[in-house]
Formats: structure tokens, C-alpha cells, sequence
């Protein structure tokens, strides 16, 4: 079954403040109740998703599926470093596949929880580094925090074509990133062996992002290392 709103809102909440404690003791008891670690990892996958979509998609509701209200993922996401979120995307896919080998899910599980802590930690204090001394004036973002802002909305709607597609196409497709989402060009980044399979299917795959935002976006595919 589910995973309840207020247990999801709890996790998120461990993780952004660095509670390790208390992470590790709600998914253990969840575990014990029944859910298995991975309806637990993709649960958390998929709040992570909304929480790129609160954060940058305008009236974003219709199209949230983890189960917490539109106005609880604001109130998280406002508290969260875009680029923590998107690092714990990454981690959480590249878990799942570690957790479906695993002779012991559970263990991957917490493997999984403590990076997350780790990775919203060290992302949140490399943001507050990069805050310059304006002697009272407004500040300026760094090139590299805007470049963090600007990755944000391609992972989101690359997210949301993952979400919409066959569980087949997204084997695939999750080894790539949507990178560059500019005027009508859109860059997807591809590890160098699946790379010719991609060219080969670039207008399937133009066509499942025309689905998810209306934009018919001309697509090319560059190597990922």
C-alpha cells in the first residue's frame, strides 16, 4: 500500500534537517509494518520529482502524484536547495537498481537515506557559501548557482516523461538527462554505449516530451561520460 502523507512529509523533513535518527527509525518501522524497502525508495522518488515541479512549474497540481498536497510541497521546497533535489533524484534511481540486486534491500535502503542527509547537507552549505558580501546591498548569485537553477526545470519535466512512459521505455531512458531546455532546443545527455540506440529513437522520445509540455522541442543527444 501507500505510504501515508504525514510519514512521506516526515521523511523529507529528516532528510532536509539532517535528523538521521529519526529517518532511520520511521523506515525501519515502516519496513516492520509491511512496506517494502522498495515502495519506500520509489515513494520517496516520486515526492522528490514533485518537489522540482512545485518549485518551477507554474499550477503544478494537476500533475503531482506522491500523495502530498500542493501546498506542503511549496512549504518544503521553499526551505530546499534546488541543486539537493536534484542530486537526490540521481541518487534515488541509481539506487534502485542497487536495491533490486541486493540479497539485502533493506541495508541499501538506509545505504540510500544516510547519502540523501549527506547530499542535502553538503548542498545547503555550499549554497550558503556561495552567498556574497554586499555590505547591506542585494546580492548577486554565483554563475554556478544559476546554472544549478537553470538544470532544475529540464530534470523536472525529464522526470515527468520517465512518469508518463512504459516501464520498458523507462529502463532506458532513465540512463539519460535532459540538460538544456533553450527556445525550442532541447539537449539530452546519454552515456556513450546507449548513445547510437537514442539517435535512433530521437523522435520517439521528441514526441514523449511534446506530450508532457506541449512544446514540439528539436532534439539532439550529446555524450555523456
Amino acid at each position: 500500500g501507500r505510504i501515508s502523507e504525514s510519514d512521506l512529509v516526515t521523511i523529507l523533513k529528516s532528510i532536509r534537517t539532517g535528523d538521521t535518527l529519526k529517518l532511520l527509525q520511521l523506515s525501519r518501522e515502516l519496513i516492520d509494518s509491511g512496506k517494502t524497502p522498495k515502495v519506500l525508495l520509489m515513494s520517496l522518488l516520486t515526492c522528490y520529482r514533485d518537489l522540482l515541479l512545485v518549485a518551477n512549474v507554474p499550477d503544478s497540481s494537476h500533475l503531482l502524484t506522491s500523495g502530498i498536497s500542493h501546498s506542503t510541497l511549496l512549504e518544503i521546497a521553499a526551505t530546499w536547495d534546488y541543486g539537493a533535489i536534484s542530486a537526490g533524484i540521481e541518487q534515488l534511481r541509481a539506487s534502485e537498481w542497487q536495491l533490486s540486486k541486493s540479497v539485502q534491500p533493506s541495508l541499501w535502503l538506509e545505504v540510500c537515506l544516510l547519502g540523501l542527509v549527506q547530499g542535502t547537507t553538503d548542498k545547503g552549505n555550499v549554497a550558503k557559501g556561495k552567498i556574497e558580501n554586499c555590505n547591506g546591498r542585494s546580492c548577486s548569485r554565483s554563475s554556478q548557482s544559476q546554472k544549478v537553477e537553470q538544470q532544475v526545470q529540464p530534470t523536472a519535466i525529464w522526470e515527468k516523461v520517465l512518469s508518463k512512459t512504459s516501464e520498458n521505455n523507462r529502463v532506458l531512458l532513465s540512463v539519460a538527462s535532459l540538460v538544456e531546455l533553450k527556445g525550442k532546443k532541447a539537449v539530452l545527455a546519454v552515456p556513450a554505449k546507449y548513445l547510437d540506440k537514442f539517435n535512433r529513437n530521437a523522435a520517439k522520445v521528441q514526441k514523449m516530451l511534446f506530450g508532457v509540455t506541449g512544446v514540439n522541442y528539436q532534439l539532439s543527444m550529446q555524450e555523456r561520460n
